[in-house]
């Protein structure tokens, strides 16, 4: 009897963690030394491994530095968060199968340097948090049994000068395959338009880990979004004892619907794997047909002219840290779609499979990026975890093999890139290559020498040299327009290290995002820009120190809400015929006061009104105009005007807070987590600004647990796991996982108000 399909158990529940290094022995005699050399012993007695220690049940994703409190001595790069070591262990029922099967222990990421022991046997190593793993597990089980995996988690040394987070936080998966199988993450859907016709090509990897050849064959059904199949392949192959092979077949497809991030069009694939006549496998992807061209004036997404309108984000939120999950995710890119961003840059690492589906379905192309720049072999397979990630994803429309790295202006950077260059070919060569270059793009002999698309941090005096030193070659800004900006401060103060919102403090390494418009506008080999960045990020809070244990780079802040800036960009990203105006500050002001009032807008002129009468009129320059108008309470409003088209805003007067707005913002295609958020209102249902009226809110949660918190408070050193929060300008968020019945309930408070039930 074989295995006759695929099972996949999920691993995330249910997992015990220890913080800091655990006791495994007492005593090291000599014969404790000799058992902890043997296989199954090599984490030492399970009895005083997990007696001697303190454990506590945790669910995966699971990032530990949320648990912790910032500590102003603590790393300021990692948001003053401590680093160290944890453990996890986890027991589990593993069901019967057979003797020929092949298990396969998958973490999409474990943030810290890690070693995993399955049944007490050192089964794997793992060196880079921000790379999944797999590896065969077949020997180290016991089907039918309880079984043990263990894990220890380093991450004393940082990868990155952000907030890494740290743990297992992303999902962990065991998967027991038939002994001839289809490879993890080698099928590939490959679409290309040739002579104005599409083809399709399937290839995938058969391994055979038994010792009998045999004939496989895959059966493959092309399906369209609405379910209806659109071919039918076949593809043969003998699979050597083992061993593995290629199976490949190809067909023409009709007319297919195209991707684009206009109309995210996804097509499926169904291959069922036939051994000996015999079905033994089945799996599933997702892809799309769309082409891209890059040349010296600009990039096509399918024949058309697409500027790239991007966005540089790490991958943490608050409350939860880098433990994001898919519905944060989906919250998160859809916000950045609604400022008219079409391009995200994984900044800087291998994105989670996750996040790729969400951008596969609205329509975000994503800029891949490898996280090191070394020749090493360990390096190489991260790299080859990227391209077998991305490829099948219509996504992904570039790969970044590093970023801002020293040795990229030298001769053997272009080495190492043209290396790296080749190894992502190796599994995907229909998509190009780029890498984030802050300089040296100029020099005799770099890195962008060899990439099929320059990209460049910054120096955007450099762009029109670079295209006289290498003409015809395309070129994108990977990284641009670094602003300071505080949600809801409209005045810079120093000592309370928050920023103005009006949109023009950029960082001293950086150029204003108005300048840097202009620059890419007027050089036509530059594709686009992605602006830094779409969140608030905890960590790097340059220029400041403690208490600023957040970014203040964000065009939102670290819950997702809007900033100013936010408009400022989507006044840019809009299409021309897709006019807009924002209007601030709010106006809540001291009678008399003189206030900047500032309209923020892709049309050619504005005016502004206050209580009905005009106080104010202006031509628009560089997407902005300004007043300086005396504060009377009431409304306040701007029209603006283009191409016959009369757009308004409006900011109104509000009293204090009367009630509590709770939206759940987590979307309805994805429900893991409620994404709770909560506004201060008046009585007239008008939000109330500023950190005057700012007040305690309290969460009841009677279903589901608290996984996340804040406020986007960059100076928020508050515990990221709490039950209450200080709104910061009048908002504050709180992200719950249901319970094991998929249900939230929850009261939220806050004295002198109406509370509100929420249920979902």
């Amino acid at each position: 009897m074989k295995q006759k399909n695929t099972v996949i158990l999920d691993l995330n529940r249910e997992w015990k963690f220890c913080l800091g290094d655990v006791k495994r022995w007492v005593r090291v005699d000599h014969q404790l030394c000799y058992d902890t050399t043997k296989v199954g012993f090599e984490v030492g007695d399970m009895k005083v491994f997990l007696n001697d220690n303190s454990w506590s049940d945790v669910n995966v994703p699971h990032d530990w530095n949320t648990h912790q409190r910032s500590e102003e001595d603590a790393y300021p790069s990692n948001g003053f968060k401590p680093r160290g070591i944890g453990w996890y262990y986890k027991e589990f029922d593993l069901p019967e199968y057979e003797d020929d099967a092949v298990v396969i222990l998958e973490f999409e990421g474990v943030m810290g340097e890690s070693v995993v022991y399955v049944n007490g046997a050192l089964a794997a190593r793992n060196e880079s948090g921000y790379t999944a793993f797999r590896f065969d597990v077949s020997d180290y089980l016991l089907p039918g049994q309880k079984n043990i995996i263990v894990i220890s988690v380093d991450n004393s040394r940082w990868e990155g000068w952000w907030y890494e987070g740290a743990g297992i936080y992303r999902p962990v998966r065991l998967y027991i395959k038939p002994a001839v199988h289809i490879a993890p993450l080698k099928t590939f859907a490959r679409p290309e338009k040739k002579d104005g016709i599409w083809r399709l090509r399937l290839s995938e990897t058969i391994e055979n880990a038994g010792g009998e050849a045999g004939r496989a064959e895959v059966r493959s059904k092309v399906l369209d979004a609405r379910g209806n199949c659109v071919a039918e392949l076949k593809a043969f192959a003998e699979v050597p004892a083992y061993g593995e092979v290629e199976c490949a077949a190809e067909t023409e497809i009709d007319a297919p619907e195209l991707w684009s991030p206009d109309h995210p069009a996804l097509y499926s694939v169904e291959n069922t794997l036939y051994v000996d006549g015999a079905a033994v496998e089945t799996e599933g992807l997702r892809f799309g047909f769309r082409t891209i061209e890059w040349t010296d004036h600009g990039m096509f997404v399918n024949d058309r002219l697409t500027p790239v309108r991007g966005i540089c984000c790490h991958q943490d939120h608050v409350g939860v840290g880098i433990a994001v999950t898919r519905s944060l995710l989906r919250y998160r890119v859809a916000k950045l779609k609604a400022m008219g961003c079409n391009a995200y840059r994984c900044a800087h690492n291998c994105p989670s499979r996750e996040l790729l589906e969400v951008c596969d379905e609205l329509g975000m192309m994503v800029m891949a990026e490898n996280r090191h720049y070394r020749s090493s072999e360990e390096v190489m397979r991260q790299l080859d975890e990227l391209t077998l990630l991305s490829r099948n994803h219509p996504s992904v429309f570039l790969y970044s093999l590093f970023n801002e790295e020293p040795w990229q202006a030298e001769s053997r950077g272009r080495r190492i890139a043209a290396r790296m260059l080749r190894r992502v070919r190796m599994y995907d060569d229909t998509r190009a290559v780029t890498a984030a270059m802050n300089g040296g793009v100029l020099t005799q002999e770099n890195a962008s020498d060899v990439l099929d698309v320059a990209g460049m941090n910054y120096f955007i005096d450099d762009y029109m040299t670079y295209a006289r030193r290498r003409p015809g070659h395309p070129m994108v800004g990977t990284e641009n327009g670094p602003l300071y900006a505080t949600r809801g401060i409209y005045r810079d103060d120093p000592k309370a290290q928050v920023y103005d919102s009006y949109g023009l403090t950029t960082a001293p390494f950086g150029q204003r995002l108005q300048e840097t418009m202009e620059a890419v506008e007027a050089a036509p080999h530059v594709a686009g820009l992605f602006v830094w960045g779409g969140f608030d990020y905890r960590g790097e809070p340059q220029p400041f120190e403690w208490p600023s244990v957040f970014s203040h780079w964000g065009l939102t802040d670290n819950c997702g809400f809007e900033k100013d800036t936010f408009y400022m960009l989507k006044s840019y990203y809009s299409d021309p015929d897709q006019r807009m105006v924002h209007l601030l500050p709010h106006w809540n002001w001291a009678e008399g006061e003189t206030v900047r009032v500032c309209a923020m807008t892709n049309c050619d002129s504005a005016k502004l009104f206050l209580n009905g009468r005009e106080v104010g009129e202006g031509k628009v320059v560089r997407n902005r105009v300004e007043w300086q108008i005396p504060f009377e309470p009431g409304v306040l409003r701007v029209e603006a005007y283009g191409d016959g088209a009369v757009l308004t805003d409006e900011v109104r007067t509000a009293g204090p807070a009367a009630a509590l707005e709770v939206v759940d913002a987590a979307p309805a295609e994805e429900y893991d987590s409620s994404i709770i958020n909560v506004r201060l209102m008046d009585e007239n249902g008008v939000p109330v600004p500023g950190r005057g009226a700012d007040r305690l809110v309290r969460f009841e949660v009677k279903r589901g647990e608290i996984i996340g918190a804040g406020n986007g408070d960059p100076n928020g050193i508050q515990p990221d796991i709490t039950d209450e929060i200080l709104t910061f300008c009048g908002r504050c968020q709180l992200i719950v996982r249901p319970d094991g019945e998929g249900r939230v309930e929850l009261t939220v408070r806050s004295e002198g108000l109406p509370e509100v039930e929420y249920r979902r």
